[in-house]
């Protein structure tokens, strides 16, 4: 992700240092307040993160058993949670880091919060 400090003035947004971009690319603006928060609608993140776990071919249930992992439930709860066998949540799992590329829960967890899928703090807007 690429961010450039901007101002905006009279309905155009005044880029501070040029930018080259090749190709085609996907540009998000975020507004920030006087005091460097952003404002960017839920509905600006939840689109982002759709993206994000479609192009990494996680399904909606992987990131779901996921974020309930983040929360630090045991697999055995996680299975309870959705009336699955505990096999099951582990083969959910095991999925999930051959697709981020980690080898544990813990890695899982800190790449999904690392590429916006999870909030930090295990709060998630799903």
């Amino acid at each position: 992700m690429l961010a450039v400090r901007g101002l905006y003035k009279g309905g155009e947004v005044i880029l501070l240092e040029e930018v080259a971009f090749a190709g085609q690319c996907n540009v998000v603006v975020v507004f920030l307040d006087k005091d460097d928060s952003a404002a960017v609608s839920p509905e600006a993140i939840e689109s982002l993160r759709e993206r994000v776990r479609t192009r990494l071919g996680l399904t909606q249930s992987e990131l779901d058993i996921l974020m309930l992992a983040q929360k630090g439930m045991r697999n055995r709860a996680i299975a309870e949670h959705f009336n699955l066998s505990d096999g099951a949540i582990r083969n959910y799992l095991s999925s999930v880091y051959a697709k981020l590329e980690v080898s544990n829960r813990t890695e899982a967890v800190a790449e999904a919060i690392r590429l916006g899928l999870l909030d930090v703090g295990g709060f998630s807007s799903h």
